[in-house]
């Protein structure tokens, strides 16, 4: 199939640029001729986005028991698909059929409903659409890359640049971990690309045009939450060069009809959420944050019972963030291959290493921008790297989140690679003119490049990662359990979603009853509440929200455990029914002074007054 067959224009047309209105017929490589130049890489473009394309595909198509074990499927995919399961039956937006909630990425929920309507109770065929839906999107934005990086480079850093997207292990691994990480990744390209090449700076945009990109903005913000700082960025981008420019005040019609048809496109979510938790922000957020604090005893980063130490909480994410950048695409192949080399080594030596190479990265990208800043459009760039950088910053020092940090960096990898493309796309020209032995080198450092990015590809999507018990603690449950129980679980999307019974979500990642019944330290009076017959969860979240149990209630509670992980080959897990919980709960002694509550939750009165555990 050759270029006239396949444009990867067409994925994403309201991108395409020229004098008239964008068509499906503009070209993606609008600013380029249809020399013999140019045509050969829209070929190799082609090829990119094809292979990466049965990639994705391939491992969308693999099982669903199969990528759940294997670890693909994340705890927290599952709750999307409970979600709009639960929707779909008429049940609303709530995960355990009772609460409403605003827990969850509405745009990615809201493509799942009609699925699940016409798959009825099959829980595997639902899950199979998402991730072939998902493995469009990654080459979607593939094709919004190659895009991008055009605007500032030729076709062979572009190219690179798409590749570098396509094949990366992350992007591989997230683009099928369930979630909305693969669609975000689609509407923050697609919104930067329309927002460069109808909107920037321009004081004739038109009504239409405008509306448009508003409502794309809401959509992208529905698609993922934190997508909002890009919107706010782009906005203050805008404003800044109309000022620069001198722009006339007519110019300021274009984003007052933006801001209009973003804010009657997002308002009926904010709605929602105002009507189900009382904000109009995700509650999922909120406890993630309140998590990332609560669980810092088992990072070792706070003794147990004690709240941690802003300090030491935020130079762990920092460190976390810094680690998890050395991922991103254009670099991973980098960093995988000197972590290989200087493996041998003593820590500190391979350290030292990986710091030095860090380094001269930093140097050179910065060497590499003030030399280029100043050609024509590269100010551009300049927005979508301050969005990248505030997401980092939000992550790393306020919202935390360790748990999951590469799929929450994912649109700053996309930005990585966007600028990397036409850095790469700037080293190779400047080579022309240099030695022919550094050509060389170049060429064979390139060719390395991308043998090691294939390798990685193929094992990201073969190899199995960590194991994950949530599978078959689902089924478990499932098989040991009447219809009419209801179960307690805080990592609880995949018990909700395959066991077939009521499972009431104890984090509070959708459940704000639950997120305020740990806060106020009545976790157990919550529980009793919701009629829950048995806790199932991993046995040191269990000892920090029900305990800290003693040596002699660990040993009555490994008699009496409902559920012994290790049988189902998840030897940290534990199940408890409830009175064994209660029952350990009370014979704690978190509850007596106020130092032994976890970061961020009330104290629970003594014993004396009631026998509520701190979480």
């Amino acid at each position: 199939m050759g270029v006239g067959a396949f444009d990867a224009g067409r994925v994403g047309a309201v991108c395409s640029r020229g004098q008239g209105r964008a068509t499906w017929k503009h070209r993606i490589d609008a600013s380029a001729n249809t020399s013999s130049i140019v045509k050969p890489w829209h070929r190799a473009l082609t090829v990119v986005l094809a292979a990466g394309l049965a990639l994705h595909l391939g491992l969308a198509l693999r099982g669903l028991p199969r990528l759940a074990r294997e670890g693909f499927l994340y705890d927290d995919a599952f709750y999307a698909f409970q979600i709009a399961r639960n929707v779909a039956r008429g049940q609303g937006a709530t995960f355990d059929g009772v609460t409403p909630t605003n827990g969850f990425q509405p745009l990615y929920v809201a493509l799942l409903v009609p699925v699940y309507r016409v798959a009825g109770d099959d829980p595997a065929v639902p899950v199979a659409v998402a991730l072939v839906l998902l493995a469009l999107a990654t080459t979607a934005t593939a094709a919004l890359v190659y895009r991008l990086v055009r605007r500032w480079a030729e076709p062979p850093g572009a190219v690179a640049a798409a590749a570098a997207w396509t094949f990366s292990p992350v992007v591989v691994r997230e683009t099928a971990n369930g979630l909305e990480t693969a669609l975000a990744a689609m509407m923050a390209a697609a919104t930067l690309c329309v927002y460069l090449e109808h909107l920037r700076g321009r004081d004739g945009v038109r009504t239409r045009t405008a509306l448009a990109f508003g409502a794309l903005s809401a959509l992208a913000v529905l698609a993922r939450e934190d997508l909002a700082l890009l919107v706010l960025v782009l906005a203050v981008d805008h404003l800044l060069v109309l000022r620069r420019r001198a722009a006339p005040a007519r110019a300021l019609r274009a984003p007052a009809w933006a801001a209009l048809a973003a804010l009657v496109v997002y308002a009926p979510w904010a709605a929602w959420g105002i009507r189900a938790v009382g904000s109009p922000f995700q509650e999922s957020g909120v406890a993630t944050r309140f998590l990332s604090r609560a669980y810092a005893p088992l990072f070792g980063l706070a003794p147990r019972g004690q709240a941690a130490d802003t300090g030491a909480l935020v130079w762990h994410h920092v460190r976390h963030a810094a680690s998890v950048l050395r991922t991103a695409p254009p670099l991973h192949p980098v960093f995988r291959v000197l972590g290989r080399t200087v493996g041998a080594a003593p820590p500190a030596a391979a350290l030292a290493a990986t710091g030095l190479v860090a380094l001269a990265l930093s140097v050179a990208a910065l060497a590499w921008w003030r030399r280029t800043r100043s050609r024509p459009r590269r100010d551009e760039m300049g927005a979508p790297v301050v969005f990248a950088g505030l997401v980092v910053l939000a992550y790393a020092t306020w919202i935390f989140g360790a748990f999951f940090f590469t799929r929450y960096f994912v649109p700053v990898f996309l930005v990585v690679t966007v600028v990397a493309g036409v850095a790469a796309d700037d080293a190779r020209r400047a080579l022309r003119a240099g030695p022919r032995a550094w050509r060389t080198a170049a060429r064979v450092a390139a060719l390395g490049w991308a043998v090691a990015l294939a390798v990685m590809a193929f094992n990201a999507a073969v190899r199995p990662g960590r194991g994950y018990p949530f599978y078959d603690i689902a089924c478990w449950v499932r098989e040991h359990t009447a219809p009419g129980e209801t179960i307690g679980v805080f990592q609880s999307g995949a018990v909700g979603y395959l066991s077939g019974r009521r499972v009431v979500n104890l984090d509070g990642k959708v459940d704000r009853l639950a997120r305020e019944a740990l806060r106020s330290g009545r976790i157990a009076r919550f529980v009793r509440e919701q009629g829950v017959d048995a806790v199932v969860d991993d046995a040191g979240v269990l000892d920090l929200f029900f305990g800290p149990f003693s040596r002699s209630t660990w040993q009555r509670l490994s008699r009496v455990a409902w559920l012994r992980g290790r049988e189902v080959g998840a030897p940290t897990w534990l199940g408890l029914r409830i009175e064994d919980a209660l029952e350990a709960a009370r014979a704690s002694r978190v509850v007596q002074a106020s130092a032994a509550a976890p970061p961020g939750v009330a104290p629970a009165p003594g014993p004396s007054t009631r026998a509520t555990p701190s979480p």
